[in-house]
């Protein structure tokens, strides 16, 4: 198993000792996902962290029939449903593989032991859920004060890569337009250009 990626992940946190990663290393879990697999379904309670070692997911749920993408994770990220995660209980959210994935997978229980046994996994859990809680209150905070147009800037610039992966729909559903908004916001910024 390859897992170069998720400690360069990990040391971008927390220094790990050798003696650590021994700790940390025997307890991932390889996961292969197909285009259009599930990782985690609504009414699950997510038993997983996840990272992301190739490949593209989204994360999204579901109101009155329509699909409303929450987050893109590719890779280099974690994902998961991370309320259901710390709270054990039931998940509102579907993430699902746009695209072949090879995922690194770590459980809730050998994160809570990880937590008493290796000095750093405290600072690191801490660390990522201040970053978490900072992903989160930009995103709200952009959908609540930005325009479209703005938002959609900002995506094009910090996730250049998912403008060519990612379907436009899910980019209206995620950016909070409809396609045919998102169709003339495009238009606007290339007569501008």
């Amino acid at each position: 198993m390859q897992l170069n990626q998720v400690r360069q992940f990990y040391e971008k946190f927390i220094p790990l000792s050798n003696e650590e990663w021994a700790l940390l290393e025997p307890n991932f879990r390889m996961l292969r996902l197909s285009k259009g697999e599930k990782l985690h379904s609504e009414g699950d309670i997510c038993s997983d962290v996840t990272f992301v070692n190739k490949g593209l997911m989204k994360c999204y749920h579901f109101i009155d029939g329509k699909e409303y993408i929450e987050a893109f994770f590719s890779q280099n990220e974690y994902c998961s449903d991370y309320s259901s995660f710390l709270l054990r209980e039931p998940g509102k959210l579907f993430i699902e593989a746009l695209e072949e994935c090879e995922l690194v997978l770590l459980d809730y229980n050998t994160v809570q032991m990880l937590y008493d046994k290796v000095k750093n996994f405290q600072k690191f859990g801490r660390l990522m859920a201040e970053f978490l809680f900072t992903q989160i209150s930009i995103r709200n905070n952009a959908l609540l004060f930005e325009t479209p147009e703005t938002r959609y800037k900002k995506f094009s610039k910090n996730r250049p890569d998912l403008l060519q992966r990612v379907p436009q729909y899910m980019i209206a559903s995620y950016l909070g337009v409809t396609p045919e908004a998102l169709s003339r916001i495009r238009k606007r910024l290339l007569i501008t250009t």
